[in-house]
């Protein structure tokens, strides 16, 4: 089976899924920013009472309501989260996140379950290992050094 068909037929629940980090919809910015770091990661997914996946918080949005005002820690984090976050089910195909991660300029999409559920995380980097792992003879992944050895000439 080729690369298109593989991307074709293959669901996202085929992929190395990492865990989600939720918090509730009602949750302080403090409480946000207190699960970012006891996790040490740089996104949350903001969930209803039913689990469901209504937005999400990042790092990025940490620094701008400390710019704003650092009274913001004690409101609620659905008043300054990224809504509505792009999701994908565990029966979607991996080109339909690909696709979703490509026409909306993301690097993490939320996985649902069929009931809408979050459940998982997926990012840029789980669909290159992913294609990496399925072709491995037509992906050759080498790795990226920093600093120029002695022997290499610098300039053109």
């Amino acid at each position: 089976m080729g690369l298109y068909q593989k991307l074709m037929q293959e669901p996202v629940s085929a992929m190395k899924l990492r865990p989600l980090v939720t918090v509730a919809l009602v949750a302080k910015v403090r409480e946000a920013i207190a699960t970012m770091q006891q996790n040490r990661i740089g996104c949350v997914a903001i969930v209803d009472s039913d689990g469901r996946p209504v937005g999400k918080f990042t790092e990025r949005l940490v620094m701008r309501v400390l710019l704003k005002d650092s009274s913001a820690l004690d409101e609620p984090v659905s008043q300054h989260m990224v809504k509505p976050w792009s999701t994908v089910t565990q029966d979607d195909t991996v080109a339909r996140l690909i696709d979703r991660m490509e026409s909306g300029k993301l690097r993490f999409v939320c996985v649902v379950d069929s009931e809408g559920r979050a459940v998982a995380l997926v990012g840029q980097r789980g669909v290159i290992k992913f294609l990496a792992e399925q072709f491995p003879r037509e992906v050759k992944v080498q790795m990226m050094t920093t600093k120029q050895h002695m022997d290499q000439r610098e300039g053109a």
